[in-house]
């Protein structure tokens, strides 16, 4: 088998270039080029998808989504690999979370066709969202190198919801003030896990989750409602399960999480669902 590996230096897994070749010979499996995710990685890698090869990519979600950005709607097929602090997007595709297993599996991994999303043309695999959860990433970038990454994340949520904004938005064509809009690739399920979770990501459909509470108070005993106390869903949300949505605000840019990273995008927000465009081995 021959791959081209596309390995993210700064990940979370701990596995150098080093042991990764060497998992990579255990396995029988020939390396045609290694390529570092960096500025200017792409262009190194746009002959091997032209080419039709397969990318395998060793980093975390947001490593994922830039790789898949590439492959999505070409021949070429991706293999993830789970090198990343949450590995999101390998553990919903029943990829092995132990890199000398999911290396060793490799070779005998077969190919299929995935959905990826979009927000105004940007691809993404597991999530976007406007307010609190895009807040807290950008605090916790601020002080990440200073605290570590699970310290800064715990002080970027509790500033994000000592913040707590809200916005006014026009969701689908209904207007609301919402301090969270969630959007995922494919089916999120949020009550039977503290975590949302998905089951598929080939459904052709997109999750689209609003929380329109007013206060943090009003937002916890929603949340702990919802979630524990056995009752039908509160009017605090709104879900569904559309093909696309559209995010409208008096604001000329919103800031966006795509995938645990944030960006900076123009309004409206045009979400859509792309169909069974990427290849990848599972």
């Amino acid at each position: 088998m021959n791959i081209v590996v596309v390995y993210n230096v700064r990940s979370g897994s701990g596995s150098t270039k080093s042991s990764l070749a060497m998992m990579m010979r255990a396995a029988g499996i020939s390396v045609d080029e290694w390529v570092a995710i960096g500025d200017g990685f792409e262009k190194r890698l746009m002959p091997h998808i032209k080419a039709n090869k397969t990318i395998a990519v060793v980093g975390g979600d947001g490593s994922q989504r830039a790789v898949a950005a590439l492959v999505a709607g070409t021949k070429a097929v991706m293999a993830p690999l789970p090198g990343g602090t949450l590995n999101h997007f390998t553990k919903d595709l029943g990829v092995a979370q132990d890199m000398e297993q999911a290396i060793e599996r490799l070779p005998t991994r077969k190919a299929i066709s995935i959905d990826v999303a979009l927000v105004n043309d940007i691809v993404f695999v597991n999530n976007s969202s406007v307010g609190l959860y895009s807040h807290s990433l950008l605090e916790r970038e601020k002080s990440e190198k200073h605290l570590g990454k699970w310290l800064a994340a715990v002080r970027g949520a509790f500033r994000a919801l000592v913040r707590f904004r809200r916005y006014a938005v026009t969701v689908n064509g209904l207007s609301m003030r919402s301090p969270f809009i969630f959007v995922g690739n494919n089916a999120y399920k949020f009550q039977k896990s503290l975590l949302a979770e998905r089951s598929s990501l080939a459904g052709g459909s997109l999750t689209m989750f609003v929380l329109r509470s007013r206060s943090r108070v009003g937002m916890a005993r929603a949340t702990l409602l919802d979630r524990f106390g056995g009752r039908k869903r509160t009017d605090e949300f709104i879900i569904d399960h559309p093909k696309s949505v559209v995010i409208e605000a008096k604001r000329p840019e919103l800031t966006v999480s795509l995938d645990g990273e944030v960006i900076r995008l123009k309004t409206p927000l045009e979400y859509k669902i792309q169909p069974k465009s990427l290849k990848v081995l599972v």
